[in-house]
Order: structure tokens, then C-alpha cells, then sequence
């Protein structure tokens, strides 16, 4: 388990379900899209201005994509 996943206190089963997430939205790739992640954030059936909240705060490099420690921080902020 990677140490940002062990700060956030995500749980070793939940890494295991986020991580195969991140490759399904990344197909394999190291960044899942914008556009992907936020299909995916929207089912969390979060209100839209609620869900920029939390993608300014994954994808605070600005870059337009996650990483895999965005996705955990993203999941963990939704939850």
C-alpha cells in the first residue's frame, strides 16, 4: 500500500477496489482523464458544486487528469 493511501487511512481492501478503478478509467495508463473522472465522480450523485470542490483538490497541480494518489484523495473527499 502506498504511504498516501496509508495517510488517508484507506483501507487495504479499498485500495485494492480504487486501484482496479483507476485502471479501468486510465485503460492502463498512468493518469485517468478529466473527462472519465468526472463521469465517474458523478455517480457519486454529489451536488455538481460539491464535485468541483473535490477535483480542484485532487487535481491540484492543475494537470486535467488524476493520478493514482488523486483518485484516493477524490474517493476519500466523496465518501
Amino acid at each position: 500500500m502506498s504511504s498516501f493511501a496509508e495517510r488517508l487511512r484507506i483501507q487495504p481492501q479499498e485500495v485494492q477496489l480504487f486501484t482496479s478503478w483507476f485502471r479501468e478509467l486510465s485503460g492502463g495508463g498512468n493518469r485517468i482523464p478529466a473527462q472519465a473522472a468526472a463521469g465517474f465522480l458523478k455517480k457519486s450523485e454529489l451536488p455538481k458544486d460539491k464535485l468541483k470542490q473535490i477535483w480542484d483538490i485532487a487535481d491540484s497541480k492543475r494537470q486535467g487528469s488524476l493520478d493514482l494518489d488523486g483518485l484516493y484523495l477524490a474517493l476519500r473527499l466523496v465518501g
